[in-house]
């Protein structure tokens, strides 16, 4: 006999967790060997999906307010998570709209899932547009990255000119979310600079991107929608929404779909918002971008170690998936497609 197993149980907990390793070591107590003892390492790859942290839209500030961010997990993290963030001018201009934030950085405690953060925005006498955009963008540091992942670190805050039109101009949020989100919906924020003095009706319409509508794809086309912040929604399969008079804001949701497979990247629909009665607002049209992200766990890809071979004879690797994949991997020249194991040869004919 030349081998002997040897097996340790292992427990599932429900923590969001890194890739965590154990050691067994044997040594010789009898008998003669090369070696006196010898180490070998266990892996235990994490079945529970990451968190997923998306930093949503900052409604629309007055020059001189402040802008604030949301922030969100799809699930809370097992430890303490650390988020760098910066802001990047759009039609905004840092120093004349808004403070510039280049080194930013919050935690977001373990068993937390939702804050904020803030910009400030500043005020001028510079005649400008109604409203002004920049963008603040977030990532996760190394070590953060082990018990969490990015589904959307880009987010616009929107700045209100204090010498505005009457009529408003509206923007449309972009939201993302998971695909086996509680709520079941992508939810677009319809937001307007300031109220208007008479109500503003808006056409909704969508189109598919990367994501495609239909039963069995990734979103349902069939949109409701709120006027009172969510408490209460309109039936199925609205084409509009009013804002009333002296109203800011309004909720359109779409109901999105639960594949099984996982996708690498997030995948993509959009809201265009219409105003048949230009005089009602500044522009007549707004487009938002919902981006649906997999929670699905990635397969993890390892190689196991192979039993002594005498020299001159033949090693094989095996290169294994933890679970099938959706999508092809690549790795060097071998390619993976819904297969569980390929063999690898050192002579490179494998």
């Amino acid at each position: 006999m030349t081998s002997l197993l040897v097996r340790t149980p292992v427990a599932n907990d429900s923590n969001s967790e890194g890739i965590e390793a154990f050691t067994l070591t044997a040594t010789r107590t009898a008998g003669l060997t090369t070696a006196a003892s010898a180490v070998g390492t266990a892996t235990i790859v994490d079945d529970e999906a990451k968190p997923i942290l998306t930093i949503s839209d900052a409604p629309p500030v007055v020059e001189g307010g402040t802008a604030t961010f949301t922030y969100t997990l799809s699930s809370a993290a097992s430890a303490n998570l650390t988020v760098n963030w910066t802001t990047s001018p759009g039609t905004a201009t840092s120093g004349t709209d808004y403070t510039a934030v280049t080194a930013g950085t919050f935690t977001i405690n373990a068993g937390t899932t939702t804050g904020t953060f803030t910009v400030t925005t500043l005020s001028n006498a510079t005649l400008e547009s109604a409203v002004e955009a920049f963008t603040v963008n977030a990532s996760l540091n190394a070590a953060s990255a082990l018990n969490a992942r990015v589904g959307n670190g880009t987010a616009t805050g929107y700045i209100v000119d204090l010498n505005a039109s009457l009529d408003p101009t509206y923007v449309v949020s972009n939201p993302t979310v998971g695909e086996a989100a509680v709520a079941g919906f992508a939810t677009f924020s319809i937001d307007l600079s300031h109220a208007s003095v008479v109500p503003v009706t808006l056409n909704l319409a969508l189109a598919a991107g990367t994501a495609t509508a239909g039963a069995g794809n990734d979103y349902t086309s069939s949109m409701e929608v709120s006027t009172n912040g969510g408490s209460s929604w309109s039936a199925a399969g609205a084409t509009s929404v009013t804002v009333a008079a002296g109203a800011t804001n309004a909720l359109v949701r779409v109901p999105i779909l639960n594949d099984s497979g996982y996708e690498a990247a997030g995948e993509t629909f959009t809201l265009t918002v219409t105003n048949p009665v230009s005089t009602t607002t500044t522009n007549t049209t707004a487009t938002g971008s919902a981006t649906i992200i997999s929670e699905d766990v990635r397969p993890f890809m390892y190689i196991v170690d192979t039993p002594p071979v005498v020299e001159g004879n033949t090693i094989t690797f095996t290169v294994s998936l933890s679970r099938g994949a959706s999508e092809r991997y690549q790795r060097n020249r071998h390619v993976f497609q819904h297969r569980a194991h390929r063999p690898y040869r050192c002579d490179g004919r494998g």
